[in-house]
């Protein structure tokens, strides 16, 4: 109402919808049959806008994301490391989807080289199984040895010895 009794004319702003946020769990292993958790691993969020990467700075009451540059090194970015249980989690943002990039490898394992995506949306924390994240050890295995692939560098030897011996051999004669 206004001084004379009458009403006026004022417009009233549409409600906004409220940001929903949610999160993820994760599982980081060893590659292999056991599954063995691996503890120690970071990584950074990163997220895709209109094909340029920018990661995530989580503060206390505000969420930050910086472009990526070549050759970031990720210092002020918000590090998620995973416990000795092999498991680590993010929580706090809006439903859509991201990456992991992995800035630290476990001792003894390789760098991923590829980034790790996830999907945050309803239901994807309360109740969800952990995305699992597998690692392999760095310079993967040790070659065999003793196996059927010799035989051919055995014959190719002996094959040399004999022909160097009848050589040194004819030589001898010949003197």
């Amino acid at each position: 109402m206004n001084h004379d009794g009458g009403q006026d004319d004022t417009k009233v702003n549409p409600p906004i919808d409220p940001i929903t946020t949610g999160g993820k769990k994760f599982f980081k292993y060893e590659a292999g049959s056991s599954k063995a958790p691996l503890g120690g691993a970071e990584f950074v969020v990163i997220k895709r806008v209109n094909g340029v990467d920018y990661y995530l700075t989580a503060g206390a009451t505000s969420m930050t994301w910086t472009a990526v540059v070549a050759n970031e090194d990720f210092a002020t970015a918000t590090k998620y490391v995973s416990g000795a249980d092999g498991k680590f989690e993010v929580t706090g943002l809006e439903y859509g989807t991201y990456y992991l990039r992995e800035t630290k490898a476990p001792s003894g394992f390789s760098k991923l080289t590829s980034d790790v995506q996830f999907e945050v949306e309803k239901g994807s924390y309360e109740g969800a199984a952990d995305q699992e994240i597998e690692n392999i050890t760095k310079g993967g295995t040790l070659p065999s040895t003793g196996g059927m692939g010799i035989i051919a560098f055995i014959v190719i030897g002996l094959g040399l010895m004999a022909a160097a011996i009848v050589r040194y051999r004819r030589v001898q004669f010949e003197v």
